[in-house]
């Protein structure tokens, strides 16, 4: 005797369990953008400022990263200074990494890494909008003589992972200045005296 092989119980079942996970996984989704929850990297910033140039004092990942970070929050970056209302002038990056604890035979056990970052926004007649501001993000990680490779790639990641977050740092500061840029003038009235 043959079976139909298209509408076999096993088959059905199948479907019918991958129809079911499906399901699922929509609605784990649906409810997890309702609930604020984003992806990792991801900023809900949004800027309104007059055209920026960008000088940066750094290394080519953090102007990289700057450059992405600024246009994503809706930042008319220009190639010219002159174009520019306002200049965003990365002064510093810096990466430390010093001992912070070592083992019963005197060996470095744990580093702690250090990454800063200095800035400050002027105008383009050079007036400062937004003093020079520091960013330090710091971060402490095991180290073993056995594993020095590993270690390597693990600090480098943590480097990556503090400039990424002074980035978003940086941007939300800029916030402020945005706050500033739209208040409104109040002006003073001439109020008679009373004399």
């Amino acid at each position: 005797m043959r079976t139909n092989t298209r509408c076999s119980p096993q088959r059905w079942c199948a479907r019918r369990t991958l129809l079911l996970w499906a399901l699922i996984l929509l609605s784990v989704l649906f409810s997890v953008q309702g609930c604020g929850w984003r992806l990792r990297g991801s900023m809900d910033v949004s800027l309104h400022l007059p055209p920026v140039y960008l000088e940066v004092s750094g290394s080519q990942q953090l102007q990289r990263e700057l450059k992405r970070s600024l246009k994503v929050s809706g930042i008319q970056l220009t190639e010219s200074r002159d174009a520019a209302e306002l200049i965003l002038n990365v002064t510093r990056e810096g990466e430390d990494r010093r001992a912070s604890s070592v083992d019963r035979s005197g060996k470095i056990s744990e580093y702690e890494l250090l990454y800063t970052l200095e800035f400050k926004v002027m105008d383009k007649q050079g007036a400062e909008r937004l003093p020079l501001q520091e960013i330090t993000q710091q971060r402490t990680y095991s180290f073993s003589e056995q594993d020095v490779l590993a270690k390597g790639d693990e600090q480098t990641r943590l480097f990556e992972t503090m400039r990424l977050q002074s980035v978003r740092a940086l941007v939300l500061r800029l916030q402020g200045l945005q706050k500033a840029e739209s208040a409104p003038v109040l002006k003073q009235e001439n109020v008679p005296s009373a004399n």
